[in-house]
């Protein structure tokens, strides 16, 4: 506020400044700035509780139960005979000799057929034999393996329906001739369902 002069004859003095004003009404709220820039991430938080433990998945598919059948023989091994528990025959009776019973409904599905690293130029093959329950006499199953030129042990897959009481025997033969010295062994995969 400027001070006003007040003159008295020839002199002007200043007067004293006034009282204040009462304060004026408050203007209107001015627009609102630009959004400054977006600050640093915070800290992640703590790991939250473990969530509920979700419902028991479906069951799988039944599985089978597996047994190995084993058979060989210490003896020398001669074309077209078979093979038993320790022991090897041909002829008429040779199969029958050297069988072993399955016990219950299944199938055969793996031969294995080792004949102990003797040498050889030929193919010779082992092929799973078997018979009805009540039968003396077998007939060849589609479940063999053939051990080619100097193999000695291989293995082969398949799939043979068999029946409780029935009987099995490996049978071998082979393209060439002679017998197999040191003789041989042999395994059978049998599978049932539980």
């Amino acid at each position: 506020m400027s001070r006003h002069k007040k003159c008295d004859g020839f002199k002007c003095k200043i007067c004293p400044r006034g009282p204040r004003g009462c304060r004026g009404p408050e203007g209107p709220i001015g627009s609102t700035g630009e959004t400054g820039s977006t600050g640093p991430t915070g800290e992640t938080g703590p790991t939250g509780p473990t969530g509920n433990t979700g419902p028991t998945g479906p069951a799988g598919a039944t599985g089978t139960d597996k047994t190995i059948i084993w058979m060989a023989t210490d003896q020398s091994m001669s074309e077209n005979s078979y093979l038993g528990l320790g022991s090897e025959s041909g002829g008429a009776m040779g199969f029958i000799r050297n069988t072993v019973v399955l016990p219950c409904d299944g199938k055969i599905t793996r031969i294995t057929a080792h004949i102990r690293g003797q040498e050889h130029d030929d193919n010779i093959t082992f092929t799973a034999w078997r018979s009805t329950a009540g039968s003396s006499s077998g007939s060849a199953t589609t479940l063999a393996v053939t051990l080619g030129e100097d193999v000695f042990c291989d293995m082969a897959t398949g799939s043979v329906d068999v029946s409780t009481c029935d009987c099995i025997s490996i049978q071998m033969t082979r393209s060439g001739s002679g017998a197999l010295s040191s003789g041989a062994c042999a395994s059978i995969l049998f599978e049932t369902s539980p």
